[in-house]
């Protein structure tokens, strides 16, 4: 940067002030413009002669990182809002799977009753309430085996859930078979 004082100019008797060439080389204007391109700007980079002081250019290049710093501020926000916003998406689309899949279940005629490893259910139809006779408020949360297995075939039942849980899938899986489950009332009926 070249800097020559050329004293003061009058203009009608009057002061106006100190003049000072400016020239801004060609390395300082690419610096400050691979600044702002680093920022995502535009930068027409020229050489500049100039009659402002010299410090005008470090203010300069004190702005462009102020906005470098505001621009990385606003983009970090725009990546959390569009992150936000998948994952709202996401929780929507959840719901609406959850809200399909329990229609579907209180729609089916067939009974269905979903349990966990440790034997509790979390999914009771209407139609399994139909058929053995117990509201979802009695069996959600609960080990169903002493409620709808008559007791002389526990042992069995017992059995069977155990081998499913260490091999994953039952002997009699995919295969029609038949059990017999026990009502609300003591009633026993096939299934």
């Amino acid at each position: 940067m070249q800097t020559q004082n050329t004293g003061y100019k009058t203009r009608g008797g009057e002061r106006e002030g100190t003049r000072h060439d400016t020239t801004l080389s060609m390395a300082a204007a690419r610096a400050a413009g691979g600044i702002a391109l680093l920022a995502g700007l535009t930068v027409l980079t020229v050489s500049v002669q100039n009659t402002a002081p010299t410090w005008i250019f470090f203010l300069l290049l004190s702005l462009v990182e102020i906005v470098w710093q505001e621009w990385t501020i606003v983009r970090r926000g725009h990546r959390l809002a569009e992150e936000t916003q998948a994952r709202l998406k996401a929780e929507e689309a959840l719901v609406l799977a959850e809200t399909r899949k329990a229609l579907v279940l209180e729609s089916a005629l067939e009974g269905i009753i979903t349990i966990d490893d440790r034997r509790q259910t979390f999914e009771y139809n209407r139609a399994a309430r139909d058929i053995f006779g117990y509201s979802r408020e009695e069996v959600i949360g609960r080990d169903l085996t002493d409620l709808i297995v008559p007791a002389r075939f526990r042992a069995d039942h017992d059995t069977a859930f155990m081998a499913y849980l260490h091999a994953g899938a039952g002997h009699h899986q995919g295969r029609p078979m038949q059990v017999t489950g026990r009502r609300k009332s003591g009633e026993e009926f096939p299934a």
